[in-house]
């Protein structure tokens, strides 16, 4: 498989994620991506980063994640939260829906986790 091919993956899904949303409206994306404080969308930034935490992802579900779904919540929850805080890092703003969106479609590319499952405890984390 070519290296470009797994983060060109992760940022499909994460896009395709979006339009779904938006489409059907049953979840509302708040997407703010700030450049210096203002300007346009930094769509590089945003490819960029998924697909530096789509391998970071990876390396902690393997980690961390031994299959068994009632770690998985408090596996998804260190996740976000790292997610967060690398976005901020970089000067980039997500809701968490959209940071759950991105983890859910770089956890589902790992395939280390049932779809079920995922869907299961991505629902119940706090929104």
């Amino acid at each position: 498989m070519p290296s470009w091919l797994g983060p060109f993956l992760v940022f499909d899904i994460f896009v395709t994620l979006i339009v779904v949303a938006v489409v059907t409206k049953k979840i509302k994306f708040n997407v703010n991506i700030k450049v210096n404080s203002s300007g346009p969308i930094d769509l590089k930034g945003m490819t960029e980063f998924a697909k530096d935490e789509h391998g970071k992802i990876g390396d902690y579900l393997r980690a961390n994640f031994s299959g068994q779904p009632e770690q998985l919540m408090t596996v998804l929850e260190a996740l976000l939260e790292q997610l967060d805080s690398d976005a901020k890092s970089r000067g980039l703003t997500f809701d968490r829906r959209t940071l759950k969106a991105l983890l859910a479609g770089s956890v589902r590319g790992h395939h280390v986790v049932k779809p079920k499952e995922l869907d299961e405890a991505l629902e119940k984390l706090a929104a």
